[in-house]
């Protein structure tokens, strides 16, 4: 029985949701249209009468997400008021997706694994565009002379791959931590913390000789 806000909730919508999660748990090739139709409360023919097949519901689906975060990203990079604050911004605003949207890790981990067969070129840019907030994002700590010059793939894998294992590891994490033997190595931590902390490795990373000459000189002359 759904509840009032499933109701009212437009199809297109609850199709969408629905896909997302059902693609989550059994990647492309494994989802059926079936699975996507009993969840979202319709039946198959609305799913061609909103959205299109499988392939095409699938492209809508990453194509919104990754889409969204990039326009997320980019605000995020763009407002900050420095090159540390927004490269800060940019991991944060990476954590904030995966912890809101825990179906999409699992999507892409389920992607990756097939090599990105099943993914549309409209779904390549967008994915692009993430890639080009990185870019931006480094470049202007370069230009400010805080970052030393870096290559932009590395450093976005650096930046998402982290978060992602993070996100879909949680349930091994916890049985690794319940031994004895890791009681000390805090595996189980919130999105925030994991950000903070990949923040701090990947900034400490980054600094620039020069900049990081001149922070150990500031601090030393401050009383």
């Amino acid at each position: 029985m759904k509840n009032e806000r499933e109701k009212n909730t437009p199809p297109a919508e609850r199709i969408l949701v629905a896909a997302m999660e059902v693609f989550a748990a059994q990647g492309f090739a494994g989802g059926t249209m079936e699975a996507i139709a009993s969840r979202a409360g319709v039946n198959k023919a609305a799913i061609y009468y909103h959205v299109g097949g499988k392939a095409a519901l699938y492209e809508t689906v990453l194509r919104r997400f990754f889409g969204r975060t990039a326009d997320v990203l980019e605000a995020a990079v763009d407002g900050a008021p420095d090159a540390a604050s927004g490269m800060s911004a940019l991991i944060a605003s990476v954590s904030a997706q995966f912890r809101d949207n825990p179906s999409l890790p699992r999507i892409m981990m389920h992607e990756w694994a097939r090599y990105g067969a099943s993914l549309s070129e409209g779904v390549l840019l967008e994915l692009g565009r993430l890639l080009r907030c990185t870019q931006k994002a480094l470049k202007r700590g370069v230009a400010e002379g805080v970052f030393r010059e870096t290559p932009v793939w590395p450093l976005h894998l650096a930046i998402v791959g982290p978060m992602l294992l993070f996100s879909v590891t949680r349930e091994v994490r916890a049985r690794v931590s319940s031994h004895p033997a890791a009681a000390d190595l805090r595996l189980i931590m919130s999105f925030d913390e994991m950000s903070r902390a990949l923040t701090g490795i990947l900034l400490g990373s980054l600094t620039a000789p020069a900049a990081g000459a001149r922070r150990t000189a500031q601090a030393e002359n401050t009383p």
